[in-house]
């Protein structure tokens, strides 16, 4: 079957999405990513809609699972700095072959390091929650948490197409199944642009939806989603 957009400038995904149809869209999206964010200059104290948000978040949640942005992602700096100041926990993913799994946020710069796909993260420190079954070390962390969630494309409805490599699907499906049917709370958070929000995706059932979406504008979309 072809791959042809509809009039509303998404990709028909009927049952089961093709391999092809998936990189279609990432590829559509990532090129859709760079121009919405060009030259990643998004610089605190000039989104104060992001940094109020933030600043609420940091707040109300005692950890924050965070990705460190590059270029072509919204600007995770923002929720960073805002748990830094409320003297919360922050954990960032490290990649280990196939698994990803997280580490307290360094606050020395020099002790992160890009990995392989040209990502910051840690160079140090022992895993706090691993994604894979197995490895040790993984270590309490304060709930409620919040998790901050990229992707190459979004719908309303809280689906996610990530980025192709399911380290992110792995994560929260582990997580999931952990903490899904505890009195523990925490809240998934698909953080995106504008246009990385689609009326159809392809999707599959393991596919983990999100709670809500935040934009770089600091608004959020709740998806109606309820783990």
């Amino acid at each position: 079957m072809s791959a042809e957009k509809n009039n509303s400038g998404n990709l028909p995904f009927p049952g089961n999405p093709s391999a092809s149809e998936k990189v279609l869209l990432r590829k559509r999206m990532r090129e859709e990513c760079l121009k919405s964010n060009p030259d990643f200059s998004f610089p605190a104290g000039e989104n104060p809609g992001l940094k109020k948000t933030a600043a609420t978040i940091a707040k109300e949640f005692n950890t924050v699972f965070a990705f460190i942005s590059v270029k072509g992602e919204p600007d995770t700096s923002f929720f960073i700095k805002a748990a830094v100041k409320e003297r919360k926990t922050i954990l960032v993913p490290k990649i280990n072959g196939k698994d990803m799994y997280f580490l307290p946020f360094p606050l020395n710069p020099e002790k992160l390091a890009p990995n392989k796909f040209g990502i910051p993260e840690p160079t140090e420190g022992e895993p706090v929650f691993p994604c894979a079954a197995g490895l040790p070390g993984e270590k309490a962390f304060p709930f409620p948490a919040f998790i901050l969630v990229p992707g190459s494309a979004f719908t309303k409805k809280g689906e996610r197409l990530g980025r192709g490599g399911g380290y992110y699907d792995r994560f929260l499906e582990v997580f999931l199944d952990r903490y899904s049917m505890t009195n523990l709370k925490f809240k998934t958070a698909g953080f995106c642009f504008p246009g990385q929000i689609l009326q159809t995706i392809p999707v599959e059932k393991h596919d983990v939806k999100m709670d809500c979406l935040l934009l770089p504008d600091g608004s959020i979309i709740d998806t109606g989603t309820i783990h």
